[in-house]
Order: structure tokens, then sequence, then C-alpha cells
């Protein structure tokens, strides 16, 4: 994923991951419909904050 501030895309990554939601959509990609929330979930767990 490109970003110019890789600690703060990873912070919004995971608080889009902790909403509850059935559909997701992007600026690209497929959109994820149905369980949306637990997909954001498994792919923020692959992005670890940097300290």
């Amino acid at each position: 994923m490109f970003n110019l501030d890789r600690a703060q895309a990873v912070a919004s990554f995971h608080r889009l991951a902790a909403l509850e939601a059935d559909l997701a959509c992007s600026g690209h990609g497929d959109a994820v419909i149905g369980q949306a929330s637990a997909a954001l979930r498994r792919s923020a767990d692959a992005y670890i904050p940097d300290h």
C-alpha cells in the first residue's frame, strides 16, 4: 500500500476495521459484500503500526 505517512494510514485502517459493516467499497478493487467487518479485521491484522 502506498501512502505518505504509513503510521497514520495503518491507524486509519485499524479504525475502519473496528466499524460494523456489511459492505465496504474503496476507490479501487472490488466491493466487499457481506461480512465486510470481518474481512477488514483480517486485513488490518496484517498491518502493524510503526513505532
